[in-house]
């Protein structure tokens, strides 16, 4: 068995898109374990700890089996980024927020988009935010969780046979298929 690694999912609040997050990335990893042990948890860079999840975050996960009703938010902190093998946030602005905060974390701190891209499965264009963000779902109706929840689960997915051997080498353009001619595959 490997060593344990520690995820740390953020966002901005920690009540809907890194508590789902850790939800989803704890059932993916249930369903598919793996010889090395993860643990999974999740912060806010703007969080007021304790704030309970937000009622649509807790709806969207029961539908597919996750309950959060006893997450508590936290803030994120240099001590809890000081745990973490490897953080994923939500977006750009939060990993911003992060490195400003802890900078040693500059090559282990990406947004879980680009980390999709570069260690998983994913392709550019991937997505649903501007960018590499994943979009607040704060404030929005029930259908807007749920699709901020599967843009989620499918980085997340993306990532999980690296999870397993990080840190990962980045993904060359054999593993994503390309060739030197641009033609994928082998370029015959």
């Amino acid at each position: 068995m490997g060593q344990p690694l520690t995820v740390l999912l953020v966002c901005t609040g920690n009540t809907c898109r890194s508590t789902m997050a850790e939800g989803i990335l704890k059932k993916l990893l249930a369903d598919v374990p793996g010889e090395r042990p993860v643990r999974v948890i999740s912060a806010g860079t703007g969080a007021s700890d304790g704030a309970r999840a937000s009622p649509e975050a807790i709806e969207a996960m029961d539908e597919r089996g996750i309950d959060l009703r006893e997450h508590r938010a936290r803030r994120f902190t240099s001590l809890l980024g000081a745990e973490a093998d490897l953080v994923l946030t939500m977006t750009a602005g939060n990993r911003e927020n992060v490195l400003q905060l802890l900078p040693e974390l500059e090559d282990r701190a990406f947004t879980l988009k680009d980390a999709a891209r570069r260690f998983g499965t994913a392709t550019a264009g991937d997505g649903g935010g501007p960018g590499d963000d994943i979009a607040d779902p704060f404030g929005h109706p029930l259908d807007v969780y749920r699709q901020t929840a599967a843009e989620i689960e499918k980085n997340l997915r993306a990532l999980l046979p690296w999870l397993q051997e990080w840190p990962p080498r980045e993904r060359t353009s054999i593993d994503k298929g390309e060739s030197r001619n641009g033609t994928g595959g082998t370029g015959k």
